[in-house]
């Protein structure tokens, strides 16, 4: 508590006063604007929203070009639903472009740097990141973090994939308390991890979800009872309600499911309400499109509204979610996501058309827990799919056939070849990916 205290009244104020950063000053700001009217949030976006789209008309050749091809006039935008006269932009529209000619004249002005997500669809994206952009987003980070009940200073354990900072950013984590613990190994070094939850006690455990949940599976393998952590954030990939259960269960821990990336930062975190993920309208606007037969899911579409070196307006980010028109019992006015559902890869493509979203194979493999511990879907080509599967100990030949029947009756006319693996591969972010088509389309 002590540490806390500090950090906060005393540490953080003076890393933003030397270093000229604004980060803590974001966080206190946005501790505030969490409890504005939904008509003042409104009021912010749209005025964030002109500034954004005359910057990017003016200085950004890619937006300049779309604005004349639509006939769109940033200066006479009077309302946030004239955002759908644009057109939706992708990583692929953002590539093809090239760096100089979707970023803006001169975009070393907003002491910006160059970075590129994890590749996780198959292929990187380069773009420009900004230093006001990652104070703000490590604010609302920081944001999240206190709605599950963490302080600034306590303990926390971050779980994850590749870590590598620059000194800075080293210096904030080693302010912040946080101990870092690979997810590349979670089974080889389980019992090292076990050690450090339990000289850590961390307040909160931040983890990708293929992590912790694996992490939880072999704490229930091996009858690990006596960890106490009282949050734990699931993020990076989908969190399902029963990896959320399995969670709670043997971490006696409150679980808060967060979504953003890399070039975007933060964009939703659930709160203590557990009733979705709040948006983060202060900084973004989030739009729901649809996606291919399935009414309930959509595409999220963001705009940033305070990235200027390199604009994201109208950007698909690759994700799908269910919108929620309900408000929030924890009082915020902040829009909801009811969930996160996965990304449009996620899904398997047949040549009839059909689509097999990765919750199919999610629900059929949980019926197969006490036989399969892990599972990758690969699709070879239109007829042929190759099922890798980590086995327990009772595994057996009548197991996998029962489990090919449950996978021919959706993938009907596809053959499907089951092969025993030790481990499923994880990414070079750490993360791990279960569907993964590899037909060229």
């Amino acid at each position: 508590m002590k540490k806390s205290f500090i950090t906060q009244k005393l540490t953080f104020p003076l890393v933003d006063r030397f270093t000229k950063r604004k980060f803590w000053r974001k966080y206190k700001e946005s501790l505030k604007s969490q409890w504005l009217a939904r008509e003042e949030l409104e009021k912010i976006q749209l005025e964030k929203l002109k500034r954004l789209f005359i910057h990017a008309g003016e200085t950004v050749e890619f937006y300049r070009e779309i604005f004349q091809k639509t006939g769109f006039d940033p200066h006479k935008l009077e309302s946030i639903a004239e955002l759908k006269r644009l057109p939706i932009v992708t990583k692929k529209d953002l590539q093809s472009a090239g760096l100089k000619k979707t970023s803006a004249r001169n975009p070393s002005r907003f002491d910006c740097y160059k970075d590129s997500t994890s590749g996780s669809t198959g292929e990187p994206f380069s773009f420009l990141g900004e230093t006001s952009h990652r104070d703000i987003s490590t604010a609302l980070t920081l944001r999240g973090y206190n709605w599950t009940g963490y302080s600034p200073g306590e303990p926390m354990i971050l779980l994850w994939g590749y870590h590598d900072a620059d000194l800075p950013t080293r210096a904030y984590k080693f302010l912040l308390n946080q101990t870092f613990v690979s997810a590349f190994e979670v089974e080889k070094k389980f019992g090292e991890i076990i050690r450090t939850i339990r000289k850590v006690e961390p307040r909160l455990l931040i983890a990708y979800t293929s992590a912790i949940v694996h992490l939880a599976k072999l704490c229930e393998l091996k009858n690990v009872k006596d960890l106490h952590i009282p949050s734990v954030i699931a993020s990076a990939e989908t969190l399902y309600p029963e990896h959320r259960k399995l969670i709670e269960n043997i971490f006696s821990a409150k679980v808060f499911d967060r979504y953003g990336s890399r070039e975007l930062g933060e964009i939703a975190h659930e709160c203590e309400a557990h009733r979705g993920l709040h948006v983060s309208d202060e900084h973004l606007i989030v739009e729901f499109e649809p996606f291919e037969n399935f009414p309930e899911w959509k595409k999220i579409i963001v705009t940033h509204l305070d990235k200027y070196a390199m604009p994201l307006i109208r950007y698909d980010t690759g994700d799908l979610g269910i919108p929620s028109d309900e408000k929030c019992s924890c009082g915020r006015n902040l829009s909801l996501i009811k969930e996160i559902s996965g990304r449009t890869t996620d899904f398997l493509k047949l040549k009839s058309g059909k689509n097999i979203p990765f919750l199919f194979f999610n629900y059929t493999f949980e019926q197969f827990g006490p036989f399969i511990k892990g599972f990758q879907i690969i699709q070879k080509d239109w007829d042929n799919i190759v099922v890798n599967v980590v086995p327990t100990d009772r595994y057996s030949s009548s197991s996998e056939e029962d489990l090919k029947k449950k996978l021919s009756g959706e993938l009907s006319g596809v053959s499907i070849r089951v092969e025993k693996v030790e481990e499923i591969p994880l990414e070079k972010s750490g993360k791990k990916k279960i569907v993964i088509s590899e037909i060229k389309t």
